[in-house]
């Protein structure tokens, strides 16, 4: 599902900041998949009225991160560590109780890829080591920011701004590009799969709230579970 998104992010969106959905709309739909995932683990986890249940909830989510990182699935992968590590998850006492210490340890290695500042050098790294991969984009994003800060600056005419604009961007967007040329069909889609997530999609209707407004309303969902 990841790679049907990727696949069709260009250059021209890559390089042409503010990302948007009209500037740049499949740059903004494989972010706004990140987002759902990890608004719907977040949500699952808190369905639950037992602790047990919900213990259970973020054992299967670990475990589904581990995997992610085996097959390089970085976009989902920061995606659910991201739900785990939520106010509302995280401060949920009784329920990692319940999670055994030889998850919560692997757990807490992974939260090592997205620690740290805000490009995630860590992270950055291991994707470029394990091309192909589904990366994780925001820190690109990132650098195309900072490009186009630095040309502000930049001192020479506008032919050779734009020189330098092209090669940056380029080596920006290379691993990106790497990526997309990769065959994926060893990893197939499962029908069942995407029929749950459209039908949770309709229900979470995620893209009606602001990002503060859904740290509210899970937040709020946290403590009924666990005052």
């Amino acid at each position: 599902m990841d790679y049907n998104v990727l696949k069709n992010i260009t250059f021209e969106e890559m390089s042409n900041p503010p990302f948007n959905k009209e500037n740049t709309p499949n740059v903004d739909a494989f972010k706004d998949q990140h987002n759902f995932v990890t608004y719907w683990a977040v949500s699952e986890i808190l369905t639950f009225q037992k602790v047990e249940n919900r213990a259970k909830l973020i054992v299967f989510f670990i475990k589904l991160a581990l995997e992610l990182r085996k097959i390089n699935n970085f976009n989902s992968l920061v995606a659910i560590l991201v739900a785990l590590r939520t106010l509302a998850i995280h401060r949920l006492k009784h329920t990692w109780e319940l999670v055994p210490k030889t998850l919560t340890t692997k757990f807490e290695k992974m939260c090592h890829l997205i620690e740290g500042d805000f490009n995630m050098t860590e992270l950055r790294r291991l994707q470029d080591m394990k091309i192909p991969c589904l990366p994780y984009i925001a820190g690109y994003q990132s650098d195309v920011i900072k490009v186009e800060e630095m040309l502000k600056k930049f001192p020479r005419g506008e032919e050779e701004k734009a020189e330098l604009c092209y090669k940056q961007m380029s080596k920006i967007f290379q691993p990106i590009e790497k990526c997309q040329k990769y065959n994926f069909d060893h990893l197939k889609n499962n029908p069942l799969i995407e029929t749950y997530f459209n039908v949770i999609g309709e229900k979470l209707d995620i893209f009606k709230m602001t990002a503060q407004e859904q740290n509210n309303f899970t937040f709020k969902l946290s403590k009924d579970v666990e005052p």
